[in-house]
């Protein structure tokens, strides 16, 4: 006898469960900015879960001193500054001003000025909102030029970018956003001629970020990184000037890091030694090089079928600095057979 069937309708299930938000969220912090806004259109719930994990709306503005504010983009900044505080609080910002200086002058230099102050207040003003700051700044700044990025936190910020390397750059101040940007971990700096006394102290604000650009052009004094982000993993370092002795060095002591990208040999750190701790390393400078494991990259090169004279110069600059390595690092660091113009993604892959 067959079976009898229950009565009444059988109830449905779906096969798919809902991913709470919480994991959602957490992958999603992982997301780019173009994947972050395709998940926000696939509904509102994913719409406000891509805003937390950091999907903003990015604005270039963009100074020059013969044309002054390009376009009308300072007035649609404004306008998106205006949005975010008036209609949707939940929205996210990003910021990038870049100044460009192509006639020094006193009458540039007042203009200017007046420039960065015009923009450095409405930072202030996006400040609750904002996401991502990039600040390139290629002329000499009034030593105040912070002060309205000093008065509130930047809660949501995640990214910032400040280049002043044309030109002696103002120290950042300790208090800048009141010390407090709790999920700050993308760094990137480009100073010059800074003073020790001043910017070489530990800025709060800072503490947390994981990832750090850092071109420290003509600066001369001994820099612990240690000290400044304590929780770094990820940093390339990039000074265009050699260091000319001990005292002038970066010392990554007291750090566990996952990777190093360097634009020079290892001799730019107090202890080059300390490399052999970091699981990946890399020296940006040579042509095709890039980071892999074990702990420097220097199995060999990826150059065209015919390099010119120029990837020459590259390849024997970096077979320089097999040589100096090999006296900080262990033989297993090493391809057993170097060869600077074999094709390394033969064998390695990372």
């Amino acid at each position: 006898m067959a079976p009898s069937s229950p009565a009444g309708p059988v109830e449905q299930h779906s096969s798919v469960l809902p991913v709470p938000d919480e994991i959602v969220l957490e992958i999603a912090q992982h997301l780019s900015q173009k994947e972050l806004s395709a998940l926000s259109q696939a509904s509102r719930r994913l719409r406000g879960l891509a805003q937390q994990a950091g999907l903003y709306v990015r604005k270039t503005v963009v100074w020059n001193d013969g044309t002054g504010f390009r376009d009308a983009s300072l007035e649609t900044l404004e306008q998106m500054i205006g949005y975010a505080t008036r209609v949707n609080p939940n929205i996210n910002l990003a910021i990038d001003a870049i100044f460009q200086v192509d006639t020094p002058g006193d009458e540039t230099a007042s203009a200017f000025a007046q420039a960065v102050g015009v923009i450095f207040n409405l930072v202030q003003r996006a400040l609750p909102y904002l996401a991502s700051l990039q600040l390139t700044l290629p002329w000499s700044l009034p030593d105040d030029v912070y002060t309205p990025l000093c008065t509130h936190p930047a809660p949501r910020l995640r990214s910032l970018v400040i280049h002043q390397w044309l030109a002696p750059s103002v120290p950042i101040p300790q208090n800048l956003f009141t010390g407090e940007a709790p999920v700050l971990s993308r760094l990137s700096l480009a100073l010059n001629d800074i003073d020790p006394a001043s910017i070489w102290q530990p800025v709060p604000a800072f503490r947390d970020v994981t990832q750090l650009s850092f071109a420290p052009h003509g600066t001369n004094h001994h820099v612990r990184l240690s000290q400044l982000f304590p929780r770094l993993k990820d940093v390339k370092i990039s000074p265009l000037i050699p260091p000319t002795s001990t005292s002038h060095k970066i010392d990554i002591s007291g750090l566990t890091l996952h990777s190093l990208t360097l634009n020079r040999a290892p001799d730019l750190l107090t202890d080059a030694r300390a490399l052999k701790d970091i699981p990946v390393v890399a020296l940006a400078r040579a042509l095709g090089l890039r980071g892999v494991r074990p702990a420097l990259v220097l199995a060999g090169f990826a150059f065209d079928p015919q390099p010119d004279a120029r990837a020459l110069s590259r390849a024997f600059y970096a077979v320089d600095v097999v040589d100096r390595a090999r006296d900080v690092l262990p033989p297993s660091s090493f391809s057993a057979a170097f060869d600077p113009f074999s094709n390394p993604w033969d064998s390695i892959r990372y």
